[in-house]
């Protein structure tokens, strides 16, 4: 009778025990509600696309591809079952090869294997699981010269690169390491082409399957190609990072080679190498929370893999990689909702919820979602407008979409990308007469200044994509503003595609070169929109840093007639095709006249970095003569036909009395400002500092210097910059006192936004108005002030308050 070979459980049947006992405690979390956020707003329409249209994918610039739905599914169709299944997948595959690579290279190492493992599954997201299978599989390759090794890393890098374009990048950047070296080494030139051909091959067949076009396929990897380029310039956030933590984890990194002697353990590092820089650009350049723990999550990859193919381990193998970690760990530690970040140690549950409690587990998400997505339902009258044309939104929020069901006619960037002036340019016909949706739901997005022009990352809206906007505004109409059901200030408009455009084509009418931190007068115009573009150079080192770290955030103040001074960020790749100047519109969701621009500043954190000299090249844009909304008879009143773009009226509102303190100069309303600093300001030089449990510089008007007629109902409208940290507490707070009659005595507060502190130049900006009914015959006082009542200072600056006469 043969004997049973034990040998053989040992090899493999324990090793997929090991690998169901780690998939099982640290199966990742399944998430498929929809919000209203950018990110949500994506996922909703890539999985739109590939459940209705998948041919749509074809022409996408877009960094997400037709997979998409895997890694981020919505309750649509059976998406969420197969994203379920392919994580299942995914990780199974990530962890048997992983424990059977440790097996490989030294039996007795198996329990530290599995610790390892199970670590790196813990923290991993699918991500992370495609990218290691890649991996794993060329040190396997490594070990025994299996061309299949070859092949499942390239189909799991063909995977990675259809569902998101960075997954893809970086597996294959691991592979062409691989190959590349072979051929250096062993001069074989005819295997390096089969490996070619594999590669080859495995990106190319799931594109024929799911675009049945090889001319689609190479499309949509140029798409990618165009993206890949622009994607540190134009989404970078600038943290304020601690550089010595960052310079010593970066000397770490380099001398590892040099501290492990181990030639496994060296030959996984130059594999990985570039993997490891491809990661760190793109992870430091959008630099939030999520992106930045993906970072110390390719740490534990990279380097636990390591460890796994040493040949002998050694304490300097795991100490460096744990220094290392933990610098990364403290440089975050001081970034907003660190602590909101919990690390889950057991995710059973995750794992039951997924198989054994499905049906219940999908219907509490497809509720949740269709509650997030409410307040963006539109009436009756809107949908009969709109009836079966087609339409789009801008920039984003595609919930209006999902929730009226609407018949959506997506853009080849699916959403709002500003990545760069060549995809803007390509892209902005999307919205021209021959190929625009018929209807257009142009949406508010907050932005610092209180306002509901706001884009990403503390810029304008209409600076973002100079083209786009202008084909937009040139070839669409208003019709009526949407209100949300919740929130009267995230409403939107509602524009129809025109017969034929508005505008005349932009004229250049003067150019100039000015310096950095200097107001410059804008040449004047009075009706139609004015643009400038800018373009400046960079000093070698400063383009260094932008190809390995990042570029510096770079500013734009517009200073308005009424002396109102508003900052935001601008990217100096799409500024080269005009930035918004004037009119300046604030907040289209308020009945008032756009506001006219008296000048505008350009600044940056480091002015040495670049050319001294900014050359300006100004455009204007008419209106043509023949268009309806055109009325010759008001063209002496500013800008009247440009604010009928968003809807306005030509009345605006006046304010009884506005005062500023702008701590650079006070006027006599205000008491004086105390702990001035020059260190940190909003707008100008200075700002002041509220100490702890202290107040502020107080507004003090008496009601009798106000008005001596008979209205006793007035309006105080007051707005603040802020710069509070995580643990700061303050309001911004307006009364109303009468020593004769307390009862009398009113109060109205708002507290004042925490910053976030991975973003450098983070100024939370609040505004409150209240409506005060004063007794006749009373003689009160009008105080507005800020009231630190926490234990941390923090600054504020251009504290403005103006009053405001109801009849």
């Amino acid at each position: 009778m043969k004997k049973f070979n034990l040998s053989i459980l040992n090899k493999y049947y324990i090793t997929i025990l090991l690998s169901f006992i780690i998939l099982i405690i640290a199966f990742p979390e399944s998430n498929f509600n929809y919000e209203s956020s950018y990110d949500g707003s994506a996922y909703w329409g890539l999985n739109y696309l590939f459940n209705n249209d998948i041919t749509l994918f074809n022409n996408l610039l877009f960094p997400w591809g037709p997979l998409s739905f895997l890694k981020v599914p919505v309750v649509m169709g059976n998406h969420v079952i197969y994203s379920i299944y392919f994580k299942l997948l995914s990780w199974f595959t990530f962890i048997y090869l992983t424990l059977l690579l440790g097996k490989k290279t030294d039996v007795n190492r198996n329990p530290f294997t599995f610790i390892i493992v199970l670590t790196m599954a813990l923290f991993f997201q699918i991500d992370h699981a495609i990218i290691t299978i890649a991996i794993v599989s060329i040190l396997h390759f490594n070990l025994n010269r299996h061309w299949g090794w070859i092949l499942l890393a390239a189909i799991s890098a063909s995977l990675g690169i259809y569902i998101k374009a960075s997954i893809g990048i970086i597996a294959l950047s691991v592979i062409f390491s691989q190959i590349i070296f072979d051929l250096f080494y062993f001069k074989k030139y005819k295997q390096f082409l089969i490996y070619i051909l594999i590669i080859t091959s495995a990106l190319l067949l799931p594109g024929l399957i799911l675009f049945h076009s090889i001319t689609a396929i190479f499309t949509y990897h140029y798409n990618i190609i165009q993206l890949s380029f622009s994607y540190s310039g134009s989404q970078s956030l600038f943290s304020e990072n601690n550089m010595f933590i960052v310079f010593f984890i970066i000397i770490l990194f380099v001398l590892f080679p040099v501290i492990v002697k181990d030639n496994n353990a060296r030959k996984a590092y130059w594999i990985m190498f570039i993997a490891f820089l491809l990661n760190w650009k793109y992870c430091i350049s959008r630099e939030d929370p999520p992106h930045y723990s993906s970072i110390y999550s390719f740490i534990i990859l990279g380097f636990g893999l390591i460890t796994i193919f040493a040949g002998k381990i050694r304490i300097r193998q795991i100490l460096v990689p744990t220094i290392i970690f933990s610098l990364f760990y403290l440089n975050m530690s001081f970034f907003h909702d660190f602590n909101v970040r919990q690390m889950e140690y057991n995710k059973v549950n995750h794992f039951y919820n997924s198989f054994f409690n499905f049906s219940d587990f999908e219907k509490t998400f497809l509720l949740s979602s269709n509650n997030n997505k409410s307040e963006f339902v539109l009436d009756s009258a809107d949908l009969q407008k709109i009836s079966n044309h087609s339409i789009d939104v801008y920039p984003w929020n595609l919930a209006y979409i999902s929730k009226n069901n609407l018949k959506w006619k997506p853009g080849r960037q699916l959403l709002f990308l500003a990545y760069s002036p060549e995809i803007d340019k390509e892209t902005a016909s999307d919205f021209s007469i021959a190929n625009g949706p018929e209807y257009l739901i142009f949406h508010s997005v907050e932005n610092r200044n209180g306002g509901t022009m706001g884009s990403l990352d503390n810029r304008y809206m209409l600076s973002d994509e100079p083209n786009t906007i202008f084909e937009i505004l040139n070839n669409y109409l208003f019709v009526k503003e949407i209100p949300n059901t919740k929130n009267s200030r995230y409403g939107a408009i509602l524009f129809k595609k025109c017969k034929s455009s508005k505008f005349e084509k932009p004229k250049s009418v003067k150019t100039e070169n000015v310096s950095w931190n200097t107001w410059i007068t804008i040449p004047k115009i009075v009706d139609g929109i004015e643009r400038v573009k800018i373009n400046f150079s960079k000093s070698f080192f400063q383009k260094l840093k932008s190809f390995f770290y990042k570029d510096q955030p770079y500013f734009i103040e517009y200073k308005l007639l009424n002396g109102k001074i508003f900052r935001f960020n601008f990217s100096p790749e799409t500024a080269t095709e005009g930035i918004w100047v004037s009119p300046y519109f604030n907040d289209f969701m308020t009945n008032v006249i756009a506001n006219q621009v008296q000048a505008i500043r350009f600044s940056c954190i480091n002015s040495r970095a670049v050319s001294s000299q900014i050359k300006l090249e100004w455009q204007q844009i008419y209106f043509k003569n023949n268009i309806n909304s055109l009325d010759t008879g008001s063209i002496q009143i500013p800008f009247y036909n440009s604010s009928k773009l968003f809807g306005k009226d030509n009345s605006e509102p006046k304010p009884f009395l506005t005062s500023i303190n702008d701590i650079d100069e006070t006027d006599s309303l205000w008491t004086p400002n105390t702990n001035i600093v020059s260190s940190v300001s909003y707008t100008g030089e200075y700002s002041s500092i509220v100490l702890k449990n202290n107040y502020s510089s107080t507004f003090i008007l008496k009601y009798t210097d106000l008005t001596k007629d008979t209205t006793n109902k007035i309006i105080v409208y007051a707005s603040v910059f802020s710069n509070l940290p995580d643990n700061a507490n303050g309001s911004l707070v307006i009364s109303y006192e009468d020593d004769s009659d307390s009862k009398s005595n009113l109060y109205s507060s708002i507290a004042l936004p925490n910053v976030k502190k991975y973003i450098l130049d983070n100024w939370g900006f609040s505004q409150l108005s209240f409506e005060i009914d004063i007794p006749k015959n009373h003689k009160g006082i009008i105080k507005v002030y800020i009231w630190n009542y926490g234990n941390v200072d923090f600054n504020f600056d251009d504290f403005e308050v103006s009053i405001y006469k109801t009849q």
